[in-house]
């Protein structure tokens, strides 16, 4: 979703799939959930926000962050 109520300033939502997880490369075991997430299959939402400003023609970011609205 992009909002933009000011032509040199928008803000862009993004909601992403997480399916992600770590192992380690010699065992091929899970790394444990204390040292790395480990979301794996169907995975999690995770909303994302960004503001981007307009700059002599060339949109750049701002800010960003998480937005778990971004997911509804």
């Amino acid at each position: 979703m992009v909002e933009n109520d000011d032509p040199t300033r928008a803000f862009v939502w993004d909601c992403q799939i997480d399916a992600t997880f770590w192992k380690d490369k010699d065992t091929g075991a899970k790394a444990p959930p204390d040292a790395w997430p480990n979301n794996g299959p169907p995975g999690v939402e995770v909303g994302i926000s960004a503001v981007m400003v307009l700059v002599e023609g060339e949109w750049l970011l701002d800010d960003g962050g998480l937005e778990p609205r971004a997911c509804e």
